[in-house]
C-alpha cells in the first residue's frame, strides 16, 4: 500500500483507549462499542486528509463486509446517500461481477493479503471507474493485534480512464493511418534510428520493413544528400525546427534511382525526446518527366540534336573560355542543298529520312569533342573546339566529300539524294557574341549556294577587320552595319533584263551594295543576312524604294525597276507608306516599280504576303515572283499573289538547251502562266543557246551576266540622260 494507506492503517489500528463516535443514527446490528474503538483522534485526521481528495472513497467493512464507515464527497451509489448504505454489505449493494470481484478481495484482506483491483460501478447516467485498494484493519495492541474488518480506498478515475480510451483510439487511428497510408512512412526515435514504417516506405526503398527497424535514416540516404539531411534532422528532433522538407536521392537497391521529396516533422515539438515522423512523396516519375521536358527543351525532337538555343549557349561558353584562355575554334553551318523541293516532290517523311541521314553523317565523319545542333529546317550546325579554320575547312569539305559521293552512289535507286553547302566561321579570343559567328557562318553558306552550292566556303570577304579577325564590341559586324544604314553607305547597281519579242532592254533589277568606312565596296551576301539576322533590312529595302523614286524621274517613263524585297518588310506599313509618299511627290507612275517577292518570303507568312502585295497592288505597282519553280509551293502562291511575273529559277534556265527535264518543266511553267495571263522573265541566262531556246519557247524576258552585268545606277543613269 501507498504512504498514505500506510498512515490510514496506522492511524485506524484499534486500541482499548477511549475514541469519539464517528458514527450516528440507526445501529442496524453494528456493534457500537466497535464502532467507538475504531474512533479516535488519529483515526479523524487521516480520514479528513482523505476526505479532501476529490474523487477519493474511504470504506471499512467489518469481518461480513459490511459498511461500519463511509467517507466521500461523492454520490456512492445512484439514488443512495452514505447514510443509508451504513450496516449494509457493499457487495450486495453492487452487480454480480463487481461485487464477486470485491468479495474475493474482502476475503483476501481479512488473511492479511492487500489488493488493488479495478471495477465498473453504475452511476447516475452511466458508469464509474474505480480504482481500488483493499487490506487488513488491524484492533488490539501492538504485538497482540486482530484483523478487524475491512479497509478500501477507492479512487476515481472515469475520466482518466475515458482519457486513456480516447488517447489510445487515437494512437490507433494513426496507427492504422500510419500502415495504411498511401505515401511512405515511417517513425524516428530522438536518436534518429527507425522506430517503424509502413509497407509503402518499405517498398519504396526496396528493403523489408523488420530489416529497416533500428537502421538510421540516414543510412538510406545517397551519400550526395546525407550531409543535407543530416544538417536538419537534430533542429526537428530537438523541437527547434517543427518540420521541413528536403529534395533528395534514396540509396539505390537496383539499377532505378529513387527521387524523393523528404518531409521531416516533430510529433510533439513541445518534447524534446518526441518521435519524428518522416514522409517520402516519390518524385522519381517527374523528376524523370522533368529530365525528359529539360532534354526537349535543349534538343530537336527529330534527330535528336542540340537546338538552336542550346547550341548558342555552348557557343557563348567556348567564346569565354577564347576571350580568357586564347583558345580557338571555328563553326561549320550545313545547309541540304535543295531540300525543300524534297519536301514539295517526296513529301515531308522524305525529307525527315534526309534530315536524320546528314545527322548520322555528322555523328560519324566528326569527333567526338564537336558539338552539333540543328538550328532550323535543313540547317545544322558543328561547333568545333579543338582546331582552327583550316582544320574546319577540312573537316567541311570531308563532310561535303561523303554527301557528294553518297548522293551519286544513290542515284541509280531513284532515292532522294542530297548535296551540302557549308560555310565557316574562325572562332579567335577576339571573338565578341555567337550572333557575330553564326551571321559570318550564315554569309559563308548564302555565298556557297550562290556559287553553285555543293561546296564549303569561308568568309573572307565578310566584313572582317584588317587583319582577319572579328571586331570588338564597338566595331562589330552589326555596329558597322548600323552606321552604314545611319550614314546611307548604300547605292544600287542595275542589271538590264531583255525582253525577247524585240531584244529591247526596258526594264533593271536593281541590286544594293554596301560601302564599308574605307570605301571598299560589300557584296549584298556579307551584309544581307546579317540585316534580315537583325530586323534592319527594312530600313535597307526603304532607302532602295526611295532611291529607285527618285532614280525613275531621270529615265525614259517606259522604263520600268525590278526592286528585290525581303520577307521581313511584308510586316511594316511604314514601308508602304514611304513608298506612296514617294511616288506622288516624285509623280512617277506607280507602275513603273515592279517588287520582287522569293518564294522564302512569301512561304515565311502566305497571307502577310498576300496583304502586303494587294496593297502594293493598290498602289498601282507590281509584283514579280522571284525564284520560280525552286519549290513546288509557288504554284501555291500564284493563285493568292496577285503576280504580273515570274522570275524563272537559274537552276531551270542555265542549261535548258542540253537538259530534256529542264525543257519539260520550263513548258509546263510556261503553259501556267500564259494560261494566268502571268509575264515570264528567265534568270542566269549564260549562253547563245540557251537565249535561242528561251525565244523559240516564248519566254517574255531573259536577264543574266551573258545579257548584260550589274553596273552602279549612276552610271546607267548617266547613259540614259
Amino acid at each position: 500500500m501507498n504512504d498514505l494507506q500506510a498512515r490510514l492503517d496506522a492511524a485506524l489500528t484499534i486500541d482499548d483507549r477511549p475514541r469519539p463516535t464517528l458514527v450516528d443514527g440507526p445501529r442496524r446490528d453494528i456493534d457500537a462499542a466497535a464502532i467507538n474503538r475504531l474512533a479516535g483522534d488519529e483515526a479523524t485526521f487521516a480520514v479528513q486528509v482523505l476526505d479532501a481528495i476529490p474523487g477519493v472513497l474511504v470504506t471499512i467493512l467489518d469481518r461480513d463486509g459490511r459498511i461500519i464507515s463511509l467517507r466521500t464527497r461523492e454520490e456512492v451509489l445512484p439514488g443512495r446517500s452514505s447514510a443509508e448504505l451504513i450496516g449494509r454489505r457493499l457487495i450486495d449493494e453492487l452487480p454480480k461481477a463487481e461485487g464477486a470481484a470485491l468479495s474475493a478481495a474482502h476475503a483476501q484482506a481479512l488473511h492479511g493479503i492487500e489488493q488493488s483491483f479495478r471495477l465498473t460501478v453504475p452511476a447516475e447516467g452511466g458508469q464509474r471507474v474505480l480504482d481500488i485498494t483493499t487490506g487488513p484493519l488491524h484492533t488490539g495492541p501492538v504485538g497482540q493485534q486482530e484483523i478487524a474488518g475491512v479497509v478500501a480506498v477507492a479512487r476515481d478515475v472515469t475520466d482518466l480512464v475515458r482519457a486513456q480510451d480516447r488517447l489510445t483510439a487515437t494512437v490507433d487511428r494513426f496507427r492504422t493511418v500510419f500502415r495504411k497510408a498511401p505515401l511512405p512512412m515511417a517513425m524516428l526515435a530522438p536518436s534518429g534510428a527507425i522506430s517503424e514504417v509502413n509497407d509503402e516506405f518499405a517498398a519504396l526503398v526496396g528493403r523489408s520493413r523488420n530489416s529497416l527497424l533500428s537502421r538510421y535514416l540516414v543510412q538510406l540516404i545517397d551519400a550526395r544528400d546525407r550531409e543535407a539531411v543530416e544538417a536538419v534532422l537534430p533542429s526537428v528532433t530537438a523541437g527547434t525546427l517543427e518540420s521541413t522538407s528536403i529534395d533528395v536521392r534514396l540509396q539505390s537497391t537496383d539499377e532505378v534511382q529513387a527521387f524523393c521529396e523528404l518531409h521531416l516533422t516533430a510529433r510533439d515539438p513541445s518534447d524534446p525526446q518526441s518521435n519524428v515522423i518522416v514522409q517520402l512523396v516519390d518524385r522519381s516519375e517527374r523528376q524523370r518527366h522533368d529530365a525528359q521536358l529539360r532534354y526537349l527543351a535543349g534538343h530537336d525532337s527529330l534527330t535528336g540534336l542540340l537546338n538552336r538555343a542550346t547550341f548558342e549557349e555552348a557557343l557563348e561558353a567556348h567564346l569565354e573560355n577564347c576571350a580568357r584562355f586564347g583558345y580557338e575554334g571555328a563553326m561549320l553551318l550545313v545547309d541540304i542543298d535543295h531540300f525543300r523541293q524534297v519536301n514539295d516532290v517526296h513529301g515531308r517523311a522524305a525529307g525527315d529520312r534526309q534530315l536524320v541521314e546528314l545527322t548520322g553523317l555528322l555523328q560519324r565523319g566528326l569527333g567526338g569533342s564537336a558539338v552539333v545542333a540543328r538550328l532550323e529546317r535543313d540547317e545544322f550546325a558543328v561547333l568545333i573546339t579543338d582546331g582552327d579554320r583550316t582544320a574546319a575547312l577540312q573537316s567541311g569539305e570531308r563532310l561535303r566529300a561523303t554527301a557528294h559521293d553518297h548522293a551519286r552512289a544513290a542515284r541509280a535507286t531513284r532515292r532522294p539524294t542530297f548535296t551540302l553547302s557549308i560555310g565557316v566561321a574562325p572562332i579567335t579570343p577576339e571573338t565578341v557574341t555567337p550572333a557575330d559567328v553564326i551571321v559570318l557562318a550564315e554569309h559563308a553558306v548564302a555565298r556557297a549556294k550562290h556559287n553553285g552550292r555543293d561546296r564549303v566556303l569561308a568568309p573572307e570577304l565578310v566584313i572582317p577587320e584588317r587583319d582577319g579577325k572579328i571586331a570588338r564590341p564597338s566595331q562589330t559586324a552589326i555596329g558597322r552595319l548600323r552606321a552604314a544604314i545611319r550614314e546611307e553607305r548604300f547605292e544600287l547597281h542595275a542589271q538590264p533584263i531583255v525582253r525577247l519579242a524585240d531584244d529591247a532592254v526596258s526594264q533593271y533589277e536593281l541590286l544594293v551594295r554596301m560601302r564599308d568606312e574605307d570605301g571598299d565596296l560589300v557584296p549584298p551576301g556579307a551584309f544581307l543576312p546579317l540585316a534580315e539576322h537583325y530586323g534592319l533590312v527594312g530600313e535597307i529595302d526603304a532607302w532602295v524604294a526611295r532611291t529607285a523614286v527618285s532614280a525613275l524621274t531621270k529615265v525614259e517613263r517606259d522604263v520600268l525597276f525590278q526592286l528585290n524585297l525581303s520577307g521581313r518588310s511584308l510586316g511594316h506599313p511604314a514601308l508602304l507608306d514611304g513608298i506612296a509618299e514617294g511616288l506622288r511627290s516624285h509623280s512617277v507612275a506607280a507602275k513603273r516599280l515592279v517588287f520582287e517577292l522569293t518564294e522564302t518570303a512569301a512561304i515565311a507568312n502566305l497571307p502577310l504576303a498576300a496583304a502586303f502585295a494587294e496593297r502594293l497592288r493598290g498602289l498601282g505597282c507590281e509584283l514579280a515572283l522571284d525564284d520560280f519553280g525552286i519549290g513546288f509551293g509557288g504554284l501555291q502562291y500564284l493563285k493568292h499573289l496577285p503576280c504580273s511575273y515570274v522570275k524563272i529559277d537559274g537552276e531551270f534556265i542555265a542549261g535548258v538547251a542540253r537538259s530534256p527535264t529542264d525543257q519539260v518543266i520550263l513548258d509546263g511553267i510556261l503553259q501556267i502562266t500564259r494560261r494566268l495571263g502571268v509575264k515570264t522573265v528567265a534568270e542566269f541566262v549564260g549562253d547563245d543557246a540557251c537565249l535561242a531556246h528561251l525565244r523559240d519557247v516564248g519566254v517574255d524576258f531573259a536577264q543574266g551576266f551573258y545579257l548584260g552585268r550589274p553596273q552602279p545606277l549612276t552610271k546607267l543613269l548617266t547613259r540614259l540622260a
